[in-house]
C-alpha cells in the first residue's frame, strides 16, 4: 500500500480523507518548484523523513503516535517547493 506523487513546476494534492487504511503504507513525494499537499485523515500515525532544499517539508496537525494504529510513512523532498501534510 502506498503512493508515488512528483510535482514539478505545478502542485497537487492527495487527499486521504475517506480511505481506509488498515495497515502501514509509503508515500513518496517529491516537490520541485511546486508542491504537494497530504491530507491524512484521524487514527492514522505519520512520520515524516525528509530532505529539503530551497524548500520545506511540513506536517500542520498536533499528533500523538498510538502503537494500536497503522502508521503512514511519508518520504518527502521538497527542492525549490514544498510538502504540506494536513
Amino acid at each position: 500500500c502506498g503512493a508515488e506523487l512528483n510535482s514539478i513546476f505545478g502542485g497537487l494534492t492527495c487527499d486521504l480523507n475517506g480511505a481506509q487504511i488498515r495497515e502501514d503504507c509509503v508515500i513518496n513525494a517529491c516537490a520541485v518548484f511546486g508542491g504537494i499537499d497530504i491530507i491524512v485523515p484521524y487514527g492514522v500515525n505519520v512520520k515524516i523523513n525528509s530532505t529539503s532544499i530551497f524548500g520545506g517539508v511540513s506536517d500542520k496537525k498536533n499528533r500523538h503516535f498510538d502503537k494500536n494504529v497503522p502508521t503512514l510513512y511519508i518520504n518527502a523532498t521538497g527542492i525549490f517547493g514544498g510538502v504540506d501534510v494536513k
